[in-house]
């Protein structure tokens, strides 16, 4: 879950993978992606690890 304010302060797309040069394999994930551009407009991001 996130505030609403978090999507409406992150430059669009949201949610994007990071892939190899060649543009064959993912990299980074997409929810990997979003939390470090949020972490670099000053959002802190928390990981509850009791969900499944």
């Amino acid at each position: 879950m996130m505030h609403r304010r978090v999507l409406e302060a992150l430059p669009a797309p949201w949610f994007s993978f990071e892939t190899d040069a060649a543009g064959q394999k993912v990299v980074l994930s997409e929810g990997f992606i979003f939390c470090q551009t949020a972490i670099r407009h000053g959002f802190k991001v928390f990981l509850d690890t009791d969900r499944v």
